[in-house]
């Protein structure tokens, strides 16, 4: 059950979806940019205004693990939950599967974007440093993004609303801290920005820290929700209601 979860999720579509989305990137970045420069976001500190631009390219470098992870759980959570539900030891496992599904999504998303920038030599002049900030903050930040999206999904039971959340996180707060750059530092989204300036407390040290605590924490809560909630009622309200 655990392969085969693995294995639907890491479908064609899925994989086009994250190949098409860095040729864009690519395509609209500037040339020998480094995957940081690419999918690190963009600091305020010395900017002023809407930049819709930045904030765009912004929303296309994060949309692709969490589009991908609710799209996943939507599927699974379909009429035929019942059958891989049986499959299982129990309704707990059933989540810890699909969580699992969730974490490999974003895992690969970062991991092959780090390969592919590599493979074409532009990630030279970065230090071991810069790709392991990438890799934590950014990382972090998305799969807190789709957990808490795929939560809502599950909750709402409407995919609208798990839309409606990531354009109101990655989008609207965006450009809420592009228009006031103080404001930047107390906006979920910004923390996922490898290049963010606007630190939450005094020292960076300490800003990554509490960030990086907030964001594992809010994964850890939505997923002991869905654990805790392992009697079947939430699925089978689900399906009921599509």
């Amino acid at each position: 059950m655990r392969k085969k979860a693995i294995i639907r999720v890491l479908n064609v579509r899925n994989i086009l979806i994250f190949l098409l989305v860095y040729m864009l990137l690519f395509l609209v970045s500037e040339k020998g940019d480094s995957i940081v420069e690419i999918y690190g976001g963009f600091s305020v500190s010395h900017l002023s205004g809407l930049h819709v631009f930045r904030i765009m390219k912004w929303a296309l470098c994060v949309l692709p693990p969490i589009a991908v992870s609710v799209l996943f759980m939507e599927e699974e959570l379909g009429t035929c939950v019942i059958y891989t539900v049986i499959r299982t030891k129990s309704i707990r496992q059933w989540w810890g599967i699909h969580w699992l599904g969730v974490l490999t999504v974003n895992l690969l998303y970062v991991v092959s974007v780090t390969a592919i920038s590599a493979l074409q030599g532009i990630n030279r002049k970065m230090c071991s440093k810069d790709f392991i900030l990438f890799f934590v903050i950014f990382g972090i930040h998305i799969l807190s993004v789709s957990v808490l999206s795929v939560l809502i999904l599950f909750v709402c039971k409407s995919l609208k609303m798990s839309v409606l959340f990531f354009g109101i996180v990655e989008i609207a707060l965006v450009a809420a801290g592009s228009i006031s750059p103080g404001l930047s530092a107390y906006l979920y989204p910004f923390w996922g920005m490898v290049k963010n300036k606007n630190f939450l407390l005094h020292t960076f040290r300490a800003h990554l820290m509490i960030t990086i605590s907030i964001s594992a924490g809010l994964v850890m809560l939505c997923v002991l929700y869905t654990l805790r909630r392992s009697n079947g009622e939430g699925i089978a309200a689900y399906v009921k209601s599509r």
